[in-house]
């Protein structure tokens, strides 16, 4: 016999039927199995922020919605549970839960396993050579002072700095001091992948820098930052992040020129990565 309901039996005729002690206990546990999904995943976005990523968030969400799920059928195993849940709370429960899944997904964008990423990337000088460095910065009036390709754990990150010549009294006099170019692929993790690392450094790169600026139509999110005499414009697009630096004097170009001709190298280099 179920001790935790009175039958028809036990009640006198003319008394009212007393009501389900399971009704509220039971309601609770569904409602509390609807939220759950929509709770983990908010949790999941504070843990790692960015778009809704399927090595990460969606596993979260997976886990989310089995752990509701099992609660449910748990208490489903029990007789006249599905007549003692108030279906109306569990209803605004499991609505409540879409609509701000929803809406937190929408909101960053989606990562999904056939979202196109570089897999592979020129070094940061043929980028700039390929992306006209010669209209902006003469050949003639710079030398290249180094360049380097750095392995990484988690990709790949070649760099190429020039700087005006100056060995040759009277020759073409250069428009900027210096200008230094980086081509950064970063590639997945066991439970990121390699987008969603490319978002969470590209955000730690802007931290700590001097004023950034929210640039439109750079690749898919970029930034300009200006520093004494130099500019520095950071672009990303997919998994793959470039950055351009300029370093102004007082016989060259001005601030504005200098930002300008960042902003289109950086364009460039990233319009010339391929996605698969």
């Amino acid at each position: 016999m179920d001790t935790d309901t009175v039958s028809a039996s036990d009640v006198e005729p003319g008394e009212p039927s007393p009501p389900d002690a399971r009704r509220p206990r039971a309601t609770i546990v569904f409602i509390v199995a609807m939220l759950v999904p929509s709770v983990a995943l908010l949790v999941a976005f504070v843990v790692r922020p960015g778009p809704f990523d399927f090595r990460f968030h969606a596993m979260v969400l997976l886990f989310a919605v089995a752990l509701a799920a099992l609660l449910m059928l748990l208490r489903l195993r029990q007789r006249r549970i599905p007549r003692a849940v108030n279906r109306t709370w569990v209803v605004v429960a499991a609505l409540w839960s879409v609509i701000v899944g929803v809406a937190v997904v929408g909101s960053r964008g989606v990562v999904w396993p056939w979202t196109p990423t570089a897999t592979r990337t020129d070094s940061a000088c043929s980028a700039l050579d390929a992306a006209g460095l010669d209209p902006y910065w003469p050949a003639n009036s710079r030398r290249l002072l180094h360049q380097e390709s750095d392995p990484m754990s988690h990709g790949v990150r070649t760099r190429c700095d020039w700087f005006r010549r100056d060995d040759e009294p009277g020759g073409p006099v250069a428009p900027f001091l210096g200008l230094t170019g980086s081509v950064t692929r970063y590639d997945g993790e066991a439970t990121r992948s390699s987008i969603a690392v490319a978002v969470d450094r590209f955000a730690s790169d802007r931290i700590g820098l001097p004023e950034p600026r929210t640039l439109r139509g750079i690749g898919d999110e970029a930034f300009v930052s200006a520093f004494g005499t130099g500019v520095r414009i950071f672009a990303r697009r997919a998994n793959v992040v470039v950055t351009v630096d300029i370093l102004r004097y007082d016989g060259g170009v001005g601030a504005g020129q200098a930002e300008e001709a960042a902003r289109a190298l950086a364009a460039a280099m990233l319009g010339g990565v391929s996605l698969h």
